[in-house]
């Protein structure tokens, strides 16, 4: 079931489409009572239920719109709500309102008139995936220098939302989600500019402000970098963007789409007149280019931050020169290009600073041993290893901070297997402290880490949910048999349809979860496995596991994937289907979808 947030009047819903906006869900605390009457006097719902007073239970909740950003920690993977955070944002005319989200609605079509048609799509993906866009206000920090203050104009400039009047959106959106290799060419109109890009990819990021700033109207195709659709790889062959396409002309390369568009859409004009501030821009935006392809390639080598910033800090005083030559903006008194081309980075400055520097590339025999900070929790994992994922959900549900270094399991450093000879993952270690297998780490920190709880409280029955996890490790076996291309050899597919009814009888049908109102051990346990189906089921048409689950247990996998830490750890059907290919084909590709150069 959904959560929706209990604020009145708010119609958030706790779903995948509002996670992939930012928007976050938080419950009542209901184990401080001084706390949760902060919060119940702050929501103030007046409605009642059977003659009594609405009381909050434990999947009541609030969305993060009703907390001011100084509520929240996002230092680590989950947003978490700190120690003092009281909800304080409501439409109510007696409290401050909401912080203002500026909303684009994306509409299918523009009409010669400039009017927008807000008929409906026809998309490759499913209608869960068509979102809203929430564009919200920057709120990154510079270092405190003339940089920091001329920067942050440039912040202020960049919000067109509403400021200047402008009543219809300059974009649209063929989908709102990623078209990946599968997916069909949506049809581009005649004269229709189109941009291809990535919601997340800085360079991409160029090419928007520069359409934005000069109220150019274009449709956007978002690409899945790392599942190209063929299509886009014939219109960049180098499988890159920001790609322009209109008619039959084709632009790609960041620096050269702004370019080009400043020249074909000349008002405002982006470049200084001056030939050789032109020259001089270049040449800086060129060297800039440069040292920020470095530092991504340190960072996704896991180096230190101390190396980077070295790294970067000669090119930054070349800049910060400039800047006080220029005056409020690289361009002058007004924006141009070059600041255009350089604000990407500086809006993910936070974002970068609280990297913690190790590589998600897996670490292989030969390489150098990442030193570890005293107290630091440090997990040694495989991102697509279900046994893995275990301990990561729990780490996630838990808001344990903690850091991943990814091990090659076909070449392991001899580093890794001194603290496990099994050579197997996940593993935790902590100062003189190291812990293996799944079951056992999750156990530990459950006792090291006890709130929220995941165990039952009552000892007959988390002796039963580990009877329970030793009657899966059966299934387990019989799914091994069936990915390995065994499925009707032995019976195992109907063998595996006949012991899910073991945990099919003992889903109560009153709870939603294993672990009773609220997700538990046991559901985590479960969980990296039916995550996986589609990937199973893709490498054998005969095979549909996802129709053929007891309906409870197809009732509790649509309900997981609404939890947080669920979707915290979750790699998509295709991401999981690609490794158990190059896994069957003996060549596990541990890395998939690493290589930051291909942003």
């Amino acid at each position: 079931m959904v959560r929706s947030c209990c604020a009145p009047g708010c119609t958030q819903r706790d779903t995948a489409s509002a996670r992939r906006n930012n928007i976050t869900f938080h419950r009542f605390p209901l184990k401080n009572s001084v706390k949760l009457e902060k919060w119940l006097h702050a929501v103030h719902r007046q409605d009642y239920k059977n003659g009594v007073p609405w009381t909050p239970n434990g999947n009541s909740c609030l969305c993060s719109g009703h907390f001011t950003q100084d509520c929240f920690d996002r230092t680590g993977q989950t947003v978490r709500l700190r120690d003092h955070a009281v909800p304080s944002v409501f439409s109510n005319g007696s409290q401050k309102k909401a912080p203002t989200f500026h909303i684009k609605y994306l509409p299918s079509s523009y009409q010669e008139n400039g009017s927008i048609s807000q008929r409906a799509i026809s998309l490759d993906c499913p209608s869960s995936q068509r979102r809203t866009t929430y564009l919200q206000d920057h709120l990154y920090h510079l270092p405190s220098n003339s940089m920091e203050r001329k920067t942050k104009k440039n912040s202020e400039m960049l919000d067109y939302s509403g400021a200047d009047g402008l009543e219809t959106p300059l974009t649209m959106s063929t989908a709102e989600g990623e078209y990946h290799s599968s997916s069909r060419f949506p049809e581009l109109p005649p004269g229709q500019l189109r941009l291809y890009c990535h919601k997340l990819c800085p360079f991409s990021h160029r090419t928007r402000l520069v359409m934005e700033h000069k109220r150019i109207r274009y449709e956007t195709v978002n690409i899945n970098l790392q599942s190209k659709p063929d299509w886009f790889l014939q219109r960049n062959p180098l499988g890159l963007v920001p790609v322009l396409e209109q008619d039959d002309k084709i632009i790609y390369e960041s620096l050269v789409c702004n370019d080009y568009l400043n020249e074909v859409y000349p008002d405002p004009p982006l470049q200084p007149a001056d030939p050789y501030l032109r020259a001089k821009d270049k040449m800086l935006i060129g060297q800039f280019d440069k040292d920020i392809r470095t530092a991504l390639r340190l960072i996704s080598n896991g180096c230190q931050k101390a190396e980077i910033n070295q790294k970067l800090i000669y090119h930054s005083q070349m800049l910060e020169k400039e800047l006080v030559m220029r005056g409020d903006y690289f361009g002058g008194v007004q924006v141009g290009m070059l600041d255009f081309n350089l604000w990407p980075w500086f809006e993910r400055l936070e974002a970068f600073e609280t990297l913690d520097m190790h590589s998600e590339l897996s670490y292989a025999n030969g390489s150098t041993f990442p030193p570890l900070n005293a107290s630091k929790l440090r997990l040694y994992s495989m991102r697509f290893c279900p046994y893995a994922q275990r301990t990561r959900l729990v780490l996630v549900h838990k808001n344990i901070r903690y850091e991943t270094v990814n091990i090659n399991l076909q070449s392991k450093p001899d580093w890794f297997l001194q603290r496990n000879p099994l050579g197997l993952v996940p593993v935790l270690e902590q100062d003189d402290k190291i812990i293996y297998e799944s079951l056992v780490c999750n156990d530990y920190l459950d006792e090291v880490y006890p709130d929220p709880p995941l165990q039952p409280a009552d000892p007959y029955l988390r002796a039963k949910h580990k009877m329970l996890i030793g009657q899966f490790d059966k299934l387990l076996k019989l799914l091994r048999q069936i990915v390995h291309g065994k499925a009707f050899e032995g019976n195992h597919y109907q063998a595996w349809l006949s012991e899910l009814q073991i945990l099919e009888e003992n889903l109560d049908e009153q709870d939603p979860f294993f672990g009773g109102e609220q997700v538990g051990m046991l559901d985590y346990n479960l969980w990296p496995w039916f995550e996986r189906l589609e990937a199973f089921q893709s490498l054998n048409d005969n095979i549909n596991f996802i129709d053929k689950l007891p309906t409870k247990l197809s009732a509790w996998r649509k309900r997981m994937f609404h939890e947080p830490a669920v979707q915290d750890t979750m790699f998509d059907p295709q991401q999981h289907s690609h490794f158990l290919k190059s896994l069957l084909q003996g060549r596990p590709d541990f890395d998939a979808g690493l290589k930051l150069s291909k942003l």
